[in-house]
């Protein structure tokens, strides 16, 4: 891992709830693990706190974590508790490589 990719998790680490630091760390270590590379998300406004996990290669997401912060409360019950948000992306295929299935174990 290098010093650019280490100081982005670290940078979203620190803005997650103490109680969730230890889960992201180790999924987004394990990310750059396995190849891919993590830039924080831009949207309209400028870039956001959400780091997304994209194979430079092929351009393809893995994941993206986005932290509480920017996921803010709809009104409804559910939502009413703040949580970090992990997406993950498939893709489709017949066959999955030994690398994929290994890493979803």
């Amino acid at each position: 891992m290098t010093e650019n990719q280490k100081r982005k998790i670290d940078i979203l680490i620190d803005t997650l709830p103490e109680d969730e630091q230890r889960i992201y760390r180790e999924i987004a270590e394990y990310a750059v693990k396995l190849g891919y590379t993590p830039s924080q998300v831009k949207n309209v406004s400028g870039l956001t706190g959400a780091v997304a996990f994209t194979k430079s290669k092929t351009g393809k997401r893995l994941c993206k974590i986005s932290p509480p912060s920017q996921n803010p409360a709809k009104g409804k019950a559910l939502y009413q508790m703040q949580k970090t948000i992990l997406a993950l992306s498939f893709y489709a295929t017949p066959v999955y490589s030994e690398l994929f299935r290994y890493g979803i174990e």
